[in-house]
Formats: structure tokens, C-alpha cells, sequence
């Protein structure tokens, strides 16, 4: 696609990819084989947000405008439209795909009922930007620009939590691996702000540790696969990890620029931060101890990602190179792979044998065969 792009989603088995563009359509591309001409949707409006269902089987998709629209994935069919009064900021499907949950800037979420088409809504006092189903799909949480978080009953829209108030507003709100915590990272601008995030009981919406500060804004608040740590990222050049139980900071990663990203490797026990000092870097979430050299770049670095085995990690650089990396070592596996414009992500299929790389011309890179034995972690 030569159209700016807003969004992407891979499908659950790797086999296709979907994204969202500025020219009101939304494109699916299969990654295998590579190269075949990707599939147009048609919609109202510039496509904001776009998800698979847990099978795959079906892919929403949230425009500027207002509307939701359901497709079947495999025949590219329309099956079900639904509007909000506002920009759709997220859409997620419940874990069992009867549902879709949808954030707006009408003020409002809503859960859409795939089979009956009712609507339950719930209100905040501005825009939500963001709702996500728990894991086991009988909640959801909203996160609003009115500076709070809250979780709600699926069924009914009735509030689960009382508000959890911040003093500037939120961008994300995500449960624990069990469902029964929230995260959530404050974005106060005011001059002299504090800059934390905060962990909350999400059945009564009440604090259950301090404000895990930082020294500039928390761009993420992202629980281990455990559930037992929270690993932050921001601004102020650091990642940081905290014990869920106490609130306490057990570790500290240090760049020389903002972390803007990072992602738990698929075993929890490292952690890859992207940052604005042109490098990506590993670590060892325990001991926190740096694993290998900075993986070093020309410019900034976006994002990254783990392969499945947990053996390459892939990085976007500013300048739209993708490059893949030996993760014990920090050594490149790859030359630069150069893509037209920004790497919206990186994403590893899940055999690992090739990476999707969303840009402005959207490439899927054949990769070489990872060296080397296994680490055991």
C-alpha cells in the first residue's frame, strides 16, 4: 500500500495481517506465500483500529467516523456494522469472539453482541481511549481523558469498580494475567506533575500500592506473564520493574534517551527496551543486568519484538530499517532491511521464518535460519 498507515494487527496463526489506512479502506495481506495482492475492504471513513477475533476468523474494524464494522476474514464479507458518535480509539473481540468491545471519542465504550446486535454502553466525562475485555472475558476496562480507569460488568454495563481517579489523563488501563489487577500509567502535563503508574484492584477500583513514580511521563505499565512484576517505561530514560505485591522498584534499566518501548521475551524472564538514544538493549528482568552490547542504530528506535523461540529479536529504526539480532550477544543476525517509510511494528510469524513489517509499502522479509543452540534460561 502506498497510503499512510494508521494501524496493524496479525491474525492468531500468522497467516495474514491487517492495516488500517488514511484512505478509507482497510487492506488484508497474507504473509505465505509473500507477494500476492492483498484484499481491499471499503468503509466509512479513515480506519483508526483493527483486531482479529481469537480464531481468526473474523477481524474488526473502528473508522474516524463512528462505525464498526465486523468482516468475515476468509471470504471478505461484511457481516455487521455499528456506530458511535465519535473517533473509534480501540477494538478489541471478547476471549470467546461473541463480542465486540469498542472505545470511542463520543465519551462512551460499548459491548457489541455479534449474535443479537444489542449495544451495552457505559459513559466517561471525555474521550475513552481505550477498553480491553479481562482475561476470562466477564469484565472490561475503560481508560478515559477525564483521568480515570474502571472496570464494568460485560453483560450488563453495570460499574465492577469504583473509579480509579487520576490527576491527568490516561491512555491505558490493562489487567493482570489473572483478571484480578489493573495497571495504569498517569499522563499529568502540568508543570511540577508527578509521573507515575499504579496498580489497582480491579473488582473495587482501590489503590493497592504507591504511585510507582518516575522523573518524566510512563509511556506503558506492562505486567510479566507471572503477574507477580510491572515493568514501566519512560521519558525520563529508564525502564523500571516493580513488585506487584508491595509497589517496591526491584529494578532499574538505564538509556540515555526516553523508552518508548518494551517487550517481554516469551519465556518473562528478559525484557527488550527500545529507546530514543538510538539503541535497543536486553535484560535480565531478575537481576537486571544488561545481556549482551547495545544493539546500536542511526537513528531512534520505535519498537521490537521476540521471535517465538526467544532466539532473534527484531527492531524498527527511525529511518524505516527493520534489522534482526542475536539476543544473547547483541550482534546483528542481518544486514538493515530497508522499508519505505516507518515501521508501523515489527511482527515474527509464529514459526519465526519470516517478519511482517507494516510500512507505507508494506514487506514481508524471508529470514535466515537462527544459529546457535538454544539459551537456557
Amino acid at each position: 500500500t502506498q497510503t499512510p498507515l494508521t494501524g496493524a494487527q496479525l491474525s492468531p496463526d500468522g497467516r495474514r495481517v491487517i492495516l488500517s489506512a488514511m484512505n478509507g479502506t482497510s487492506q488484508i495481506w497474507r504473509t505465505e506465500p509473500a507477494g500476492i495482492r492483498p484484499v481491499i475492504l471499503r468503509h466509512e471513513g479513515c480506519s483508526i483500529a483493527v483486531n482479529f477475533s481469537p480464531d481468526g476468523r473474523q477481524i474488526a474494524i473502528g473508522t474516524q467516523k463512528g462505525f464498526v464494522t465486523v468482516w468475515d476474514a476468509n471470504h471478505s464479507r461484511l457481516q455487521k456494522t455499528f456506530r458511535h458518535q465519535g473517533w473509534i480509539n480501540s477494538v478489541q473481540f471478547s476471549p470467546d469472539g461473541s463480542k465486540v468491545l469498542t472505545a470511542s471519542g463520543d465519551n462512551t465504550a460499548a459491548v457489541w453482541n455479534l449474535r443479537t446486535g444489542t449495544c451495552v454502553p457505559v459513559r466517561h466525562d471525555q474521550r475513552v481511549i481505550h477498553a480491553e475485555f479481562s482475561p476470562d472475558g466477564g469484565s472490561f476496562v475503560t481508560a478515559s481523558f477525564d483521568g480515570t480507569a474502571r472496570t464494568w460488568l460485560t453483560e450488563t454495563g453495570e460499574p465492577l469498580s469504583e473509579p480509579m481517579v487520576h490527576p491527568g489523563r490516561l491512555w491505558n488501563a490493562s489487567f493482570s494475567p489473572d483478571g484480578r489487577l489493573v495497571a495504569t500509567a498517569c499522563d499529568d502535563t502540568r508543570r511540577g506533575a508527578d509521573h507515575y503508574a499504579r496498580i489497582w484492584d480491579a473488582r473495587t477500583g482501590r489503590p493497592l500500592t504507591s504511585p510507582l513514580r518516575h522523573a518524566q511521563q510512563v509511556y506503558c505499565a506492562i505486567f510479566d506473564p507471572t503477574g507477580h512484576f510491572l515493568v514501566t517505561a519512560s521519558a525520563d530514560n529508564t525502564a523500571a520493574s516493580w513488585s506487584v505485591a508491595s509497589g517496591e522498584r526491584l529494578r532499574v534499566f538505564r538509556h540515555n534517551g526516553p523508552v518508548r518501548h518494551l517487550v517481554f521475551s516469551p519465556d518473562g524472564t528478559r525484557i527488550v527496551t527500545a529507546s530514543q538514544d538510538n539503541t535497543a538493549r536486553i535484560w535480565d528482568l531478575r537481576t537486571g543486568q544488561e545481556i549482551g552490547e547495545p544493539m546500536r542504530h542511526a537513528r531512534e528506535v520505535n519498537f521490537a519484538d521476540w521471535s517465538p523461540d526467544g532466539r532473534r529479536v527484531a527492531t524498527a529504526c527511525g529511518d524505516g530499517s527493520v534489522r534482526v539480532w542475536d539476543p544473547i550477544t547483541g550482534r546483528p543476525i542481518t544486514e538493515p532491511m530497508r522499508n519505505p517509510g516507518d515501521v508501523l511494528w515489527p511482527r515474527f510469524s509464529p514459526d519465526g521464518r519470516r517478519l511482517v513489517c507494516p510500512a507505507r509499502q508494506t514487506r514481508i522479509w524471508e529470514l535466515p535460519t537462527a544459529v546457535g543452540a538454544p539459551p537456557a534460561w
